[in-house]
């Protein structure tokens, strides 16, 4: 393998806090106001689990079998059963062995270009405001290439039948992200009901990829099919939402230690309380719908999307193909799916090689988050070293409906009838509560 020896990391970064007298530095802020900036090149290293896996791939690592000479009366086996290891017979690795995870040359090492642009202004009553344009762009990122699959169904045919599975890791996947950052912020300080901390922000974003996942598969065929058979002769069919795009996401801190007596029995009895909450909004996660049959024959059928038939149907309307209905379609949300127009549903499943109607990666949304979380504390004083502290805490105090990591993909011929794209709380965190005591002396 070749080496890797122009991997220039350069970080260039500049803040500057405008002040004087003259009109520009009064315009910009004077001594209340900084500006901050900067640019950044960073690699990414490989991870010893992609040597891991060719170390287990064939011929580095041979197979047998040792039978057990031991009937059912024994069920743990016969006395001295490794030393049966010694005499094992390796099976010989063949052209039909697979070979997995091998790297695709020229191999490189990952990198990112950084960027950020923004402005912190102090603000009367204690507040801060701070605003960014932050933004990023990856290249040469891990992926996973079926680099051998199989082109006909029917006899599982591979492109080259001469050998077997052939996968590839490979440094040719690419990500960008963009987002626009505010924060507002209130020092723990004095008011009139008490010592109070405020924080809240909000982030608009966009990230695209490729792929997520180094180990997960995309749908496009092999690079040595026809570039024909691919939708533009594009390696990046699957370019779409990432699986870490969180569009809209604001959330709200407050720490409020109740202005009360702090001494005597006042003190110990209504003082020395403090809440706390945080709550969090956010767009839901993307998802992908799948098509739930292998359509390009290449033994992937993960990855693998229908087709949009009518883009102005209503979302959840699907068709799966019946071979014995004239139109080709049957409705699986009725009783024996019965025979049905696919111009009257949204998505149909698809058939052969991705094309212009197919369903882009992660196009879709689950329901947005909305979580809330409250605690509340009591400090009971009995001397100057020893003291009670009570304290609860509730996690989704309003039990809202929260999907969190669970959403990955709705599958269209295999969701039961009628919740192709439906949650439910099941899938959800219900609302916690837990309480504590500690006694400090």
């Amino acid at each position: 393998m070749k080496g890797d020896n122009n991997n220039f990391a350069p970080t260039v970064g500049f803040a500057w806090n405008p002040k004087g007298a003259s009109f520009l530095d009064r315009i910009m802020g004077g001594g209340k106001t900084v500006w901050r900036g900067g640019f950044q090149v960073s690699y990414d290293t490989w991870f010893n689990n992609l040597l891991s896996n060719i170390a287990g791939s064939s011929p580095n690592t041979l197979g047998g079998t040792v039978p057990s000479t031991t009937s059912g009366t024994a069920p743990r086996g016969s006395t001295g059963f490794s030393g049966q290891f010694a005499t094992i017979q390796a099976t010989p690795p063949t052209a039909q062995s697979a070979q997995s995870n091998l790297f695709l040359q020229p191999f490189r090492n990952p990198y990112t270009d950084r960027w950020s642009l923004g402005f912190e202004r102090e603000l009367p009553y204690g507040m801060i405001f701070d605003s960014s344009y932050v933004g990023s762009v990856s290249h040469k990122l891990f992926r996973s290439i079926d680099m051998n699959p199989i082109v006909d169904p029917a006899t599982k045919t591979r492109f080259q039948p001469q050998v077997g599975i052939r996968t590839v890791r490979a440094t040719s996947a690419n990500s960008n992200y963009e987002s626009f950052q505010l924060d507002l912020k209130r020092r723990f300080s004095s008011t009139p009901v008490g010592q109070v901390q405020f924080q809240g922000a909000y982030t608009y974003a966009h990230f695209l990829d490729d792929v997520s996942d180094v180990f997960a598969f995309d749908s496009t065929p092999s690079s040595f099919q026809s570039v024909s058979q691919v939708v533009g002769g594009s390696r990046h069919l699957d370019y779409g939402n990432s699986d870490f795009d969180r569009r809209h996401v604001g959330s709200i801190a407050l720490l409020w230690d109740v202005r009360g007596p702090r001494q005597g029995i006042l003190g110990t009895l209504v003082g020395g309380w403090q809440l706390s909450g945080i709550a969090h909004w956010q767009t839901g996660f993307p998802y992908t719908a799948a098509n739930g049959s292998d359509r390009n024959g290449d033994g992937q059928s993960g990855p693998d999307r229908p087709d949009i038939s009518n883009a102005a149907a209503p979302l959840n309307t699907r068709a799966v193909i019946k071979a014995s209905c004239p139109t080709g379609f049957g409705n699986p949300d009725q009783t024996g799916t019965p025979c049905i127009d696919p111009t009257t549903v949204h998505f149909i499943e698809g058939s052969g090689n991705p094309n212009g109607k197919t369903v882009g990666r992660n196009a879709l949304f689950a329901p947005g988050l909305d979580n809330v979380d409250f605690s509340v504390s009591k400090r009971f004083r009995f001397t100057e070293r020893m003291n009670l502290e009570f304290r609860a805490d509730m996690f989704n105090a309003l039990n809202t409906l929260n999907l969190g990591y669970r959403v990955a993909s709705r599958t269209l011929t295999t969701s039961p009838a009628g919740s192709f794209l439906d949650f439910n709380q099941t899938e959800s965190v219900a609302r916690t509560m837990r309480m504590r005591l500690k006694f400090s002396f």
